[in-house]
């Protein structure tokens, strides 16, 4: 219950920032468990999900909350990633990556994005192609629109943590939306 506080709390704080900015719009939180947990989500996602750099590069492996668009187009993106031509294991062997030094992640998930090139598993219109190479400007990382923030991100963490719960058409599972 704590924890779905935070998670609540950290979604209207987003949603009372966008709206400072004259943007009305629905904000979603969410945390993926696995174990047992006692640590708050901030504390969590500092430790686990922030990275500094020397250069005063910030590096967050998550872009929760979401706006509701924001959130739609996660969903979306998870879905179409769950087509039978994308290859899961690949897709799940970024999640690592994400994890690893900020050079040493970069590396290894170009590695594994020209695997994917050489497999044909990278087309040009396929889910995955329009996720590593238009989204993520700078693979596996997004950089934000602004030139003078100095963060990146990526919705990679959020995308594999949730894909097993998303369900498809095909899954037997309907969108409510």
């Amino acid at each position: 219950m704590t924890l779905a506080g935070e998670l609540m709390k950290l979604a209207k704080k987003k949603s009372s920032e966008l709206h400072t900015q004259e943007c009305e719009t629905g904000t979603l939180d969410f945390m993926v468990l696995t174990e047992s947990c006692s640590e708050s989500v901030k504390d969590r996602r500092a430790n686990e999900y922030t990275k500094q750099c020397s250069s005063g590069l910030e590096v967050k492996l998550t872009e929760r909350p979401y706006t509701t668009a924001e959130a739609q187009w996660l969903l979306n993106t998870i879905k179409d990633l769950k087509d039978p031509k994308v290859p899961r294991s690949k897709l799940k062997a970024l999640y690592s990556v994400l994890f690893q030094s900020l050079s040493q992640a970069q590396f290894e998930a170009l590695r594994v994005r020209e695997r994917l090139k050489a497999t044909g598993d990278l087309e040009e219109n396929s889910p995955l192609y329009q996720l590593c190479m238009k989204y993520l400007s700078i693979f596996p990382f997004r950089q934000p629109d602004t030139k003078d923030d100095k963060r990146w991100t990526t919705p990679l963490t959020e995308i594999i943590e949730l894909y097993d719960f998303t369900q498809t058409e095909k899954d037997g599972g309907e969108c409510p939306i």
